[in-house]
């Protein structure tokens, strides 16, 4: 616990929210121009346990006079469902499970989620992209890309040292620009837009501040 507690800290000191400021900015400008109403619902999928994105994002609609519905799921326990419907009642809190996939959203994002179900589980990956382009109007879609094995190394040493102390699997390997226009396209998908070279970490963190491993796509159902 007290290790645990001590790279916590360690990671917040030297990251700070930089990533999480750069993104909710990102995001809302996505969702903002993709919107003809002040009355929005978003679905998270893959929210985590420590929503900090969606959380300050809901915040930043509702400062610019948004009315949100924010809808959150991820594999909780029943504890943890409790715990964070508790802390932000103005969220949605829901396993995956006992999501209602009748329901109509505006926008869903997918931030940092594809890559720890494994790339290579095309299966699992497809079926998650088509639902939540059936789901939703429009689809955010925030990972990685590699074009190497030095590439891949260096998402693989990020990712361990951003999620060590979480239970998310540290994938093997990252996507390709090609393999995901392809995955796109077998989901029947289209691209509205493709964001590249974000900077999201301090430019003293060497490595973890190259932004050609960062994406963002918006899609829509064809």
């Amino acid at each position: 616990m007290i290790i645990t507690k001590s790279f916590k800290l360690l990671r917040k000191i030297i990251f700070g929210n930089k990533r999480e400021k750069v993104l909710i900015k990102i995001f809302y400008e996505i969702i903002k121009s993709n919107s003809n109403s002040k009355k929005i619902s978003i679905l998270d999928f893959g929210s985590g346990f420590q929503p900090y994105v969606i959380v300050h994002l809901q915040k930043m609609f509702q400062e610019n006079d948004y009315e949100t519905e924010i809808t959150c799921v991820d594999l909780y326990s029943d504890d943890e469902l409790i715990e964070l419907n508790k802390k932000y009642p103005l969220i949605n809190f829901l396993k995956v499970k006992d999501l209602n996939y009748e329901l109509k959203y505006d926008f869903s994002i997918i931030s940092d989620v594809l890559h720890h179900m494994d790339i290579e589980n095309k299966k699992l990956i497809n079926k998650t992209l088509s639902d939540l382009g059936n789901l939703s109007k429009v689809v955010i879609v925030k990972d990685h890309f590699e074009s190497n094995k030095v590439n891949r190394l260096l998402l693989r040493i990020m990712d361990y040292f951003g999620n060590s102390f979480n239970k998310v699997y540290i994938p093997e390997k990252y996507f390709r620009e090609d393999e995901f226009e392809v995955l796109v396209h077998e989901c029947e998908l289209e691209v509205e837009s493709r964001i590249r070279n974000i900077r999201l970490y301090q430019w003293y963190v060497l490595f973890f501040n190259n932004p050609k491993y960062q994406f963002i796509y918006t899609l829509k159902k064809v």
